[in-house]
């Protein structure tokens, strides 16, 4: 008698069902420029929905950033309405919030039942005179165990002036 046994791979994919406005193989599509405030070394940007489109619970088990620099994670947020102003300091005043504020959940560790959309708000701290960050990327797990990433599309930078300048993002950005 012969045993024969099949394993899944273990590899984490790129192309599941969490959309959070881009993927592996996209460039970022936008990019985003933050006035930075005398004082200021905190900023909030609202990367818009995260939509669970499985028929089935994934579970959310670390948010990063790719190639950041400059810069680092204070907090990802999930949000059940539309979020906070891009831009503010983090964590935001009352008046900026927006009205699910107070319902927030922290990303990591967030279960999306299928259907499930959210808005996924990160707090950034500028650590240097040009931070920025190309993307943000969500690690989940589907009910199976199979591990997925899903990466946001737009690119973000911290700078004095936004409008009127070229912004000098970090080369092959």
């Amino acid at each position: 008698m012969v045993a024969t046994t099949s394993a899944c791979s273990s590899g984490v994919r790129a192309d599941g069902p969490l959309r959070v406005g881009g993927d592996d193989a996209d460039e970022p599509f936008a990019r985003d420029c933050a006035p930075a405030q005398p004082g200021k070394t905190t900023v909030t940007m609202n990367n818009g929905p995260i939509f669970n489109d499985a028929d089935e619970r994934l579970t959310i088990s670390a948010v990063s950033m790719v190639e950041a620099r400059e810069m680092s994670l204070i907090e990802a947020v999930l949000v059940p309405d539309e979020g906070p102003t891009n831009g503010a300091r983090y964590p935001q005043p009352p008046e900026k919030a927006g009205a699910g504020w107070p319902d927030r959940v922290p990303a990591e560790g967030a279960v999306l039942q299928p259907g499930d959309e959210w808005w996924f708000v990160v707090g950034l701290a500028a650590e240097g005179p040009t931070p920025s960050v190309r993307r943000f990327q969500v690690d989940y797990v589907d009910e199976s165990g199979q591990r997925y990433r899903a990466r946001t599309g737009t690119s973000i930078a911290v700078r004095p002036k936004c409008i009127g300048v070229e912004i000098d993002w970090p080369e092959g950005w």
